[in-house]
């Protein structure tokens, strides 16, 4: 199976669009994802934003080495460009430009509790091209949970590059 133009399971190098976001930052466990996720669709229905893509996650740590109350995500939906950039309110929801530019990426197909296995083919393959991220990870949701079956699930993993 490919999705876009490469197989699930291959790492690769694609250019991206900046992207504007709606965010919600958290700290804590990342199962927190579908009550933070709540919380955004909700504040983005009331500021009548218009979501343009599917939802995401960016994760600044690594839950292998934080504890996991030591955390630090964010879960965010690409909005329209139009909507205006804003610093996080007091409930940590904003507004903000995601650079565009050159990501390695890999899609993972499966429970969002196997895409740890996809972490570990993308920075394999990275250590082994001599690349360096220049950035957090990040995972785009490209199925909806309440639709697709868990084993269908496609998730795909950025990483920003130099």
């Amino acid at each position: 199976m490919t999705t876009a133009d490469r197989p699930i399971g291959e790492p690769g190098i694609t250019e991206l669009a900046e992207r504007r976001i709606a965010y919600i930052a958290m700290h804590g466990p990342y199962q927190q994802f579908p009550q933070a996720m709540e919380r955004l669709l909700a504040w983005i229905e009331s500021a009548k934003a218009v979501i343009v893509s599917p939802p995401g996650g960016t994760y600044a740590d690594d839950p292998s080495t934080t504890p996991e109350a030591q955390l630090h995500w964010e879960a965010w939906t690409p909005v329209t460009p139009a909507t205006p950039e804003q610093p996080a309110n007091p409930d940590g929801i904003g507004v903000r430009t995601l650079p565009g530019g050159r990501y390695a990426h890999v899609f993972h197909r499966g429970p969002y509790d196997g895409v740890g296995a996809a972490y570990g083919l993308l920075f394999t393959w990275l250590a082994q091209q001599e690349i360096q991220p220049a950035g957090p990870p990040m995972e785009v949701y490209l199925s909806d949970p309440t639709e697709t079956p868990e084993p269908e699930l496609i998730t795909e993993v950025q990483v920003p590059l130099a």
